[in-house]
């Protein structure tokens, strides 16, 4: 972080003095932290983290520091997963405010996809990876396609092959049990998803359907995740 050694911030607070100060090294240092900060807190909601989000998603990368998308995504997920009802709502607000630039209302979207998985602790195999340096924008959005082939497959392992015969149980001993894992997405499903309706009027699909159109398609997939989740 330059030539001198500059303290990491170890609390929130620190960190979004720090993402407001001119000094860029002081900028980088807390994009750099800030998700090992909020991931090492307990008790996060009511401390400013969808304030922070806002500031996060917000921040523009005046010098051309390393892996800043990468970072900067990290840094959302982790507000998103730590305060999830506010986060969520604060980034759904993003993506129907008139003011905010479309690459953030897309950010926004992939923050609120992988923070869905996150929470509903899809399979490893099945989670987005996080973003690495150097690779294209930086997101890490779901690979949609690979969950919907992955979901199917498994849906059809649950037929027990030879269905209708005598010897159906013969089958039993080659089938593994699933293993039962805590959904915490699914007491907070309707907080990450009616607010990214709240926004959808007669003005806002036609700008949906006219030049917004990939912003309509990204709202559709991370709406399917949600339901998926």
């Amino acid at each position: 972080l330059g030539e001198e050694r500059l303290a990491l911030p170890t609390k929130l607070r620190e960190c979004a003095a720090f993402l407001q100060s001119d000094n860029a090294d002081q900028v980088e240092a807390a994009l750099f932290a800030l998700p090992s900060v909020v991931e090492g807190s307990q008790h996060l909601s009511g401390e400013g983290c969808a304030e922070l989000a806002g500031q996060v998603l917000r921040l523009q990368d005046t010098i051309a520091m390393h892996d800043f998308a990468g970072r900067r995504f990290k840094s959302l997920v982790a507000l998103a997963i730590a305060d999830p009802p506010h986060v969520a709502a604060r980034l759904a607000r993003a993506v129907w405010d008139k003011n905010e630039g479309l690459a953030n209302k897309l950010d926004a979207l992939d923050v609120l996809s992988h923070a869905s998985a996150r929470l509903a602790r899809v399979d490893v195999e099945d989670a987005p990876s996080d973003p690495k340096s150097g690779s294209g924008s930086g997101r890490g959005p779901l690979n949609y396609s690979d969950l919907k082939d992955r979901a199917a497959a498994r849906d059809a392992a649950r037929d027990v092959p030879g269905a209708g015969k005598t010897r159906r149980w013969s089958y039993k001993s080659e089938r593994s049990a699933a293993v039962a894992r805590a959904n915490d997405f699914s007491p907070l499903a309707e907080r990450f998803f009616f607010p990214l309706l709240t926004g959808w009027d007669r003005e806002s699909s036609a700008r949906l359907l006219g030049g917004d159109f990939l912003l309509l398609g990204k709202l559709l997939i991370t709406l399917a995740v949600m339901v998926r989740c």
